[in-house]
C-alpha cells in the first residue's frame, strides 16, 4: 500500500508527516501547488490507529486552507491511540493550530510558531477557526481569550524558548542541528528552508568512495560517474542479449544437426534393414527389431552392420544370435578367442565388450585386421 504522508509504522508507534502546506492552491501565474490533504491524511490516520499504539505527527507547515487544516485537526483529536505533535521546522497559520491538537506539543529548538487570524474564505468559517485556534491557546497559556485573540490579530512569532514560557508546546527538543532562524519574509519559503535542514541528504563522501572517485569530489563529478556507469551497464546489456542470442543460434543449430543426424541414421539403417531382407540375412517380421537396436546409437548400428556382414544367410544369424547357443559356450575359456571367435560364439558378449572395455575391443579388431 503506498502513503501519502505516513513515514514509518511499527507496532509501537507510527509516524505520519506534514512538511509541506496545508491543502492544495495555485500560485499569482496559475500554477497548480500540491498540499496535504485533509481527507487524506485522516484517511491515513484512521489507518494507523488499528496498528500502532501511538502516533507522532512531524510538523513542518507554513500553514494553509482552513478546510483542510480542520480535517487533519478532527482526525488528530478523534484519534482512539494516542497522538503527539512535533514541530520540527516550522508551525505556522493553520500548521501552528495543527500542532496544539495533539496530547502533547514538542518543538525542536531551532523551530518557530506563528499564529494569527484566518484569512480568505467565508466570514463564519474563519470566525469558527479562529475561536478554535485562540480556545487552544488560552488553555495552554493560563491567558484570557480576548488577550490571545490579540495576539492572533497582529500575528505574532514565537522561537521554542519563547513557546515553551508561554505554555504553548510542552517541551522543548534540543538537537545538534545548527539551524539559524529564517529571516521572517514569505512562510512558505521558511517552509522549504527547514526541509532542507529536515530531509536528511545522502552522504556524499560515502557515494563517491562507491564510484571510486575522490570522497571530496563535487556533485557533478559524482554525476558524470554515474553516467559513465549507465553506459557501461547499458554497454554489457546490449553485450549479454548479443551472446544470448549468438547461445540462442548455436542451440538451434546444433539442434537442427542433431536431427539431421538422426533422420540421415533412420535413412540408413532402414535401407540397411532392407538390405538384410533382400539378402534372407533375417525375415521380414524381424525388420523392425534390427531396426530399432540400430537406431540406439551409430556405435551400435556400426557393431549390427559389421556383424552381419560376415553373416552369409539367416540359418546362420540366428545360429549366432542365439542365446542359448551363447548360454551353453559361457563357460568356455574365451582368453584366447579370435574377433571372430566373438562374432560366431557370443555377439552379444562381444557389443558387452565394446560398451564397457572398449581397450579390449579395439584390440580384437587391430588383431582381425592384421591377419
Amino acid at each position: 500500500m503506498e502513503f501519502k504522508y505516513i513515514n514509518s509504522i511499527t507496532d509501537e508507534v507510527a509516524e505520519i508527516r506534514l512538511y509541506k502546506r496545508i491543502g492544495s492552491t495555485y500560485d499569482e501565474a496559475g500554477n497548480y501547488i500540491p498540499g496535504v490533504n485533509g481527507a487524506d491524511f485522516a484517511n491515513e490516520m484512521e489507518y494507523l490507529q488499528t496498528r500502532t499504539n501511538l502516533i507522532n505527527v512531524r510538523i513542518n507547515s507554513g500553514g494553509g486552507t482552513i478546510l483542510d487544516a480542520m480535517a487533519i485537526q478532527a482526525s488528530i483529536m478523534n484519534s482512539k491511540v494516542p497522538v503527539n505533535c512535533y514541530i520540527d521546522g516550522l508551525a505556522a497559520s493553520a500548521a501552528g493550530s495543527i500542532a496544539l491538537s495533539g496530547k502533547k506539543c514538542m518543538m525542536a529548538d531551532y523551530a518557530m510558531f506563528m499564529v494569527h487570524e484566518a484569512q480568505g474564505g467565508d466570514d463564519k468559517v474563519r470566525s469558527v477557526f479562529n475561536e478554535s485556534v485562540a480556545t487552544f491557546l488560552s488553555n495552554r497559556m493560563g491567558k484570557e481569550k480576548p488577550e490571545v485573540l490579540e495576539m492572533m490579530k497582529k500575528e505574532t512569532w514565537l522561537n521554542a524558548k519563547e513557546a515553551a514560557k508561554m505554555g504553548i508546546v510542552d517541551e522543548v527538543i534540543s538537537t545538534k542541528k545548527k539551524a539559524k532562524s529564517p529571516k521572517i519574509t514569505n512562510v512558505f519559503e521558511m517552509e522549504k528552508i527547514y526541509n532542507q535542514l529536515l530531509i536528511e541528504k545522502p552522504k556524499m563522501e560515502n557515494i563517491n568512495n562507491e564510484l571510486g572517485i575522490d570522497k571530496a569530489a563535487a556533485e557533478n563529478v559524482a554525476v558524470d560517474a554515474i553516467k559513465n556507469l549507465k553506459e557501461k551497464v547499458s554497454s554489457l546489456t546490449n553485450e549479454v542479449d548479443s551472446l544470448k542470442k549468438e547461445n540462442g543460434d548455436l542451440k538451434k543449430a546444433e539442434n537442427d544437426r542433431q536431427e539431421a543426424e538422426k533422420a540421415a541414421l533412420k535413412t540408413e539403417v532402414e535401407n540397411f534393414a532392407n538390405e538384410l531382407v533382400k539378402d534372407k540375412k533375417i525375415k521380414e517380421d524381424e525388420k523392425s527389431g534390427v531396426i530399432e537396436n540400430c537406431l540406439v546409437s551409430r556405435k551400435n548400428f556400426d557393431f549390427i552392420k559389421s556383424t552381419y556382414a560376415k553373416i552369409s544367410n539367416v540359418k546362420e544369424a540366428k545360429k549366432i544370435f542365439n542365446p542359448e547357443t551363447v548360454k551353453n559356450q559361457a563357460a568356455e575359456d574365451r582368453t584366447s578367442w579370435s574377433y571372430m571367435n566373438w562374432v560366431e560364439k557370443d555377439p552379444i558378449g562381444l557389443e558387452k565388450m565394446m560398451n564397457e572395455d572398449p581397450e579390449a575391443f579395439k584390440a580384437l579388431q587391430e588383431e582381425a585386421a592384421s591377419k
